[in-house]
């Protein structure tokens, strides 16, 4: 599912890469995402991001609203 980049949590697995001005990913898919990559994906101004709707520790990651 399609979310808002402020919406992710820890935890949160990527579908799709995330890719910067390069041919190289800044953070690659099936990556389980920390504090320091949401930071991350927050100072490259990545608008929305590609997640599963299970988190990594199998709870359903239930955001406010999806894209």
């Amino acid at each position: 599912m399609r979310v808002d980049a402020f919406q992710l949590v820890p935890g949160c697995v990527l579908l799709k890469d995330i890719n910067g001005k390069t041919n190289k990913p800044i953070i690659p898919e099936k990556t389980v995402l920390t504090y320091e990559h949401i930071t991350i994906i927050h100072k490259f101004l990545v608008e929305t991001v590609d997640v599963s709707t299970t988190l990594s520790d199998g709870k359903p990651f239930q955001p406010e609203r999806s894209i």
